[in-house]
């Protein structure tokens, strides 16, 4: 069964205009004169984190976080074990002007491989290569006339081999699709398909889980500030953040909708408060950490993902992803599998392979660094590919 591809929807005043999207998928759509794949890379250039660009972040429906000259810097010192990883064979970043987009001139089946006749989309000449996907790859359901982007290197005979442990084939990768619906897609393509095309009205569970993200967020932010200053306390305390949150008339609106008291809302939500606090103060001046960047926006045509990162923290020069969970501690492969996502966005934004994120449950206080491997993510860019082929077909 086909699924159709996501409605479209208006996007903000700060994507380019030639993008058309739901919060999980955005498509290039064609603009005159020009392949919609040239144009997103030329618009990819021109976006830029709002931190980046010296404005707040905006942290949800509530509010801004200055986040800039306060919370980043360079670190003094090592970084715990926790954040060190081994470096991991991750393409390092490149101009987007040199992505190796190609179109697929043939298909042909061979005992244990599949071999790609491509054509160069973006070289001066029109250069003829061969790529050949092996391992899980070869279920890769690619037709002639697919664009696909190939990361690794060709060799003389102008051959790239695709398998389990070196290289990736990116397909329709004008298909910009969220690690959360790629990570929800291990279980059920289908179901995490249709969870993105019929959303649901606003469940106690999902209002939950954005507070407690806000609230996270902005409890790191203040405690970040005066962690290594010795009896340094935040100007407001993590309390007063959710007091003010839920002041917020977009929270008060939902409280509304789910005939939500503050005094229930506020139990609930302080309920996280200790684990919260708790990371914060033991991260933050023990370990040397900064924050750079929360809520960071990334779009990938590179790997045809887009993603926004609960909060990217930097030591010792190391950019390292936080994903923010707020259900059971389940440590599920919908979960690790956005972290590794969010490694390969970053790796390519920030120019430095990243080879590890962290898993963090607000309920539990328990964390965990993930490492990424080259199968594990070649596997994540395979599900991917199917999804894009549903978008797509």
């Amino acid at each position: 069964m086909m699924i159709p591809p996501s409605s479209s929807k208006r996007v903000g005043s700060n994507q380019p205009a030639a993008f058309r999207s739901t919060s999980d998928v955005t498509e290039k759509t064609e603009v005159e004169g020009e392949p919609s794949i040239k144009r997103l890379c030329k618009d990819f250039r021109l976006l830029k984190s709002p931190s980046k660009a010296g404005l707040p972040v905006r942290c949800s429906s509530t509010g801004d976080i200055p986040v800039g000259k306060d919370c980043r810097g360079q670190i003094s010192g090592t970084r715990a074990a926790v954040y060190a990883a081994p470096n991991l064979p991750v393409v390092p970043k490149s101009p987007t002007s040199d992505l190796p987009l190609y179109k697929v001139v043939s298909v042909m089946e061979q005992k244990g491989s599949v071999v790609l006749t491509v054509q160069s989309l973006t070289a001066p000449a029109a250069t003829i290569r061969t790529c050949v996907l092996r391992g899980f790859w070869v279920q890769t359901s690619v037709v002639t006339g697919d664009q696909v982007v190939i990361i690794g290197s060709f060799d003389e005979q102008h051959e790239c081999i695709i398998d389990d442990n070196h290289n990736f084939l990116i397909l329709h990768p004008d298909t910009l699709i969220s690690p959360t619906l790629i990570g929800g897609a291990g279980y059920c393509k289908r179901k995490a398909l249709l969870q993105e095309m019929i959303r649901s009205e606003t469940t106690m569970e999902m209002f939950v889980g954005t507070l407690v993200h806000d609230l996270m967020q902005r409890t790191a932010v203040a405690i970040s500030r005066v962690a290594r200053t010795n009896g340094g306390q935040p100007t407001e305390s993590s309390a007063e953040i959710l007091t003010g949150l839920l002041r917020d008339p977009r929270y008060r609106q939902d409280m509304y909708t789910l005939e939500l008291t503050t005094e229930e809302i506020t139990k609930i939500a302080s309920s996280f408060l200790p684990n919260i606090e708790k990371w914060a103060w033991t991260e933050f001046r023990k370990a040397g950490l900064v924050i750079a960047d929360i809520e960071e926006w990334i779009w990938s045509p590179r790997y045809g993902v887009k993603g926004r990162v609960d909060m990217t923290l930097s030591a010792a020069g190391r950019i390292v992803p936080l994903e923010i969970k707020t259900g059971k501690e389940s440590w599920a492969t919908s979960h690790t599998g956005q972290v590794l996502l969010y490694t390969l966005l970053l790796s390519e934004k920030h120019g430095q392979s990243i080879s590890e994120g962290i898993l963090y449950y607000t309920k539990t206080g328990g964390y965990r660094t993930i490492n990424a491997e080259q199968e594990h993510l070649g596997a994540l860019i395979q599900m991917r590919n199917d999804i894009s082929n549903y978008l797509k077909r």
